[in-house]
Formats: structure tokens, C-alpha cells, sequence
């Protein structure tokens, strides 16, 4: 009878033992396969990341290009309209400063308002602006 038991002892524990095994084979080969799967999608997204990234790095190769091209063409344009510009022209005319000039340009300008003693209220030639 103990050898009986103790043979169906080891029976049980023998399909347990195997039931045990079957299940962790089959978790593991779950696990694997998820694992594979999730790893395919990482590489399908991180090849098309390359590929924007690629697209991107040509879209800015050929805007470097054109901005390189736009300077090349402008600059010298530029250089020679600054030698323009900053050309002097002789002129046969001198500026007339004096006090009959100012108080000319005042008179126009519409701020030849006199007080009463006859002297102009703005009268920049001497400083004094407002009534004196």
C-alpha cells in the first residue's frame, strides 16, 4: 500500500511537475512573441523617424543652398548701392548760417510770433525761446 501511494505520489507530482514546465514554456513563448512584436513596431516607427529625418535634413541642405545663393547674389548688389549711397557730390553752394538765414527760416516756418518790444518769441539764434 506506502509502495501504491507512494507510487501515485509520483505520478501526481511527475503531471504537476510537467503541468508546471508546459505552463512556463508556453508563458515564456508568450512573452517572447509580444516582446518580438513590440519590437518590430519600435523599428517600423524608428525607421520612419530616419526617414523624415532624412527628408528634413534635405529639405534644410536645400534651404542652406538657396539662402547661400540669395547672399552670393545680393551682397555685391549691396556693396556697390552702400559705394552709391556714400558717394559725395561736390556742391557749388555753401550753407548760409548766419543771422539773416535764421531769422529767414524762422519767418517761414510760421514761429515768428514778436512780443510787444518787437523781438521774436522763438528766437533761436540767441538761444531764448519764449517771451523775454
Amino acid at each position: 500500500m506506502i509502495v501504491k501511494s507512494l507510487i501515485i505520489l509520483v505520478f501526481m507530482t511527475s503531471l504537476t511537475g510537467i503541468y508546471m514546465m508546459g505552463h512556463r514554456s508556453g508563458y515564456n513563448q508568450a512573452t517572447v512573441k509580444y516582446e518580438q512584436r513590440i519590437q518590430a513596431k519600435d523599428n517600423e516607427i524608428e525607421a520612419k523617424n530616419q526617414k523624415v529625418e532624412r527628408a528634413l535634413m534635405a529639405v534644410k541642405r536645400h534651404a542652406a543652398k538657396k539662402i547661400t545663393q540669395v547672399e552670393q547674389h545680393f551682397i555685391p548688389v549691396e556693396r556697390e548701392v552702400v559705394r552709391y549711397v556714400s558717394k559725395k557730390e561736390p556742391t557749388h553752394c555753401q550753407s548760409d548760417y548766419s543771422e539773416w538765414m535764421q531769422l529767414h527760416n524762422q519767418a517761414a516756418s510760421g514761429l515768428s510770433e514778436t512780443d510787444p518790444r518787437g523781438r521774436l518769441s522763438h528766437d533761436t539764434a540767441t538761444g531764448k525761446i519764449g517771451n523775454h
